[in-house]
């Protein structure tokens, strides 16, 4: 605003005059009458340029006009340079209608305002007042020229983005060009390298086949080695989904629903079949062949009766594997070997890479290594400790058995031996 000010001649400059935003700090400044060097006519002269004190110097701090203060001069200056023809034609409306108290006392009337203030022959020179109205006029006609100037300045623009796509084109070109340089550079170094290997028989090219041979051959391993990696892993999700569909095949109602089924098959074992046939094969006398029936159906009896009792054995061990599974921890079931295999068997196939087989050793040796490690010995331990408690709660069990047994001898509710263990049994089964 100082630069400004210098450049219109603004005056009366006190404090009332200069306000200061208390929100930013920023300085604004009122009352424009005093302009145009009229200051220099007043009472007392004002022959600063601008308002510069030495308080508002210590507010520039250490470096101060010499800082920020004079690179802000110098940008508003070059601003107004630039900007010099609009700022001219503003000002030229003043030279055809000049303001009235620029003549002291208004003694001259319109001359004396077109004059400063003096008579027409005693003023400014006619010939400098003519240079200034030709200089105004120009202003004028270049702000007419001014659409022409902007038409000019789009057709500008659109060949500088032509030129800039060449350039674009040209440096695409330039660097497809660097690149077949390097590509020769790299032609040539190979071709002094065959050179050297046609001279110098131990040379390493001489071994590139047998290299080559040695990297196919890891490489068809390799590949092996995955596909056995991927068999061996579906084998394990094949194993694991069985077991799942065999734990939920035993874990509902329908183990029970087997041994009904097979209970009902055994007590019809017993029906025999061959009273239908026995009086007709006795009056076509076929003894003989009554005989082999009836012992080959006898023979079939048993073998079914045999054939249920296993079935209803295989059902009961297959309830107490699904009661002892039920007691595993969720830990059992998710780090049991075929779990784990089929987990590192997916994550080799990911990443099929030393570092994933060493990573997978690793784990293999925390969790199944045969080496003693503090959470086998935990889990060794914790089985033994489980071991003990089944002992004893086994012990208790049967002693408490014998004193029940011995009570009952005793008040002669059960019959003694066996035969009575085996018919209190039976009746308790029918309660």
């Amino acid at each position: 605003m100082s630069v400004i000010g210098y450049i219109i001649g603004l005056g009366d400059r006190h404090l009332d005059n200069v306000l200061v935003d208390l929100a930013n700090g920023q300085v604004v400044h009122i009352d424009y009458n005093i302009s145009f060097e009229k200051g220099k006519n007043l009472r007392i002269p004002e022959r600063v340029p601008c308002r510069l004190t030495q308080n508002i110097i210590s507010v520039f701090g250490v470096a101060g006009v010499e800082g920020l203060f004079r690179q802000s001069c110098e940008h508003t200056l070059r601003v107004l340079r630039k900007g010099r023809e609009t700022l001219l034609t503003l000002l030229e409306a003043f030279v055809y209608d000049p303001l009235v108290d620029w003549t002291p006392g208004l003694a001259g009337g319109l001359a004396g305002a077109m004059y400063g203030g003096q008579g027409a022959g005693e003023g400014q020179d006619k010939r400098e007042m003519e240079h200034g109205l030709t200089f105004s006029m120009l202003g004028v006609r270049v702000a007419e020229m001014k659409g022409a100037w902007l038409e000019n300045q789009h057709d500008l623009v659109a060949a500088l983005f032509q030129v800039e796509e060449s350039i674009g084109v040209w440096l695409e070109l330039a660097a497809g060009l660097a690149k077949r340089g390097e590509d020769l550079t790299a032609m040539h170094r190979a071709m002094s390298m065959l050179k050297e290997a046609e001279v110098n028989p131990g040379h390493r090219l001489h071994t590139l086949l047998d290299i080559y041979q040695r990297h196919k051959a890891i490489e068809g391993g390799a590949t092996a080695a995955k596909q056995q990696v991927l068999i061996f892993t579906q084998e394990c999700d094949k194993m694991v989904a069985l077991h799942q569909r065999a734990l939920s095949s035993i874990s509902g109602p329908q183990l029970a629903k087997w041994g009904q089924e097979v209970t009902v098959l055994l007590e019809q074992v017993g029906i025999s079949s061959c009273n239908t046939v026995v009086t007709f094969l006795e009056n076509a006398g076929q003894r003989e062949l009554l005989g082999q029936y009836q012992q080959t159906e006898q023979e079939l009896m048993t073998g079914v009766r045999r054939l249920g009792e296993e079935v209803k054995r295989a059902l009961d061990q297959l309830n107490m594997y699904h009661a002892l599974t039920s007691l595993y921890p969720a830990a059992g079931r998710t780090q049991h070997r075929v779990n784990m295999y089929s987990m590192w068997g997916n994550k080799l196939l990911e990443n099929f890479s030393t570092e994933t087989c060493d990573q997978i050793a690793t784990e293999f040796a925390g969790l199944f290594s045969v080496q003693p490690t503090r959470v086998r010995e935990l889990r060794t331990q914790h089985v033994k400790n489980m071991n003990m408690q089944l002992e004893q709660w086994n012990s208790e069990i049967i002693i408490s058995m014998q004193r029940l047994y011995q009570k009952m001898m005793a008040e002669n509710i059960m019959k003694p031996g066996k035969s009575g263990v085996l018919e209190e049994l039976g009746r308790t089964r029918e309660m």
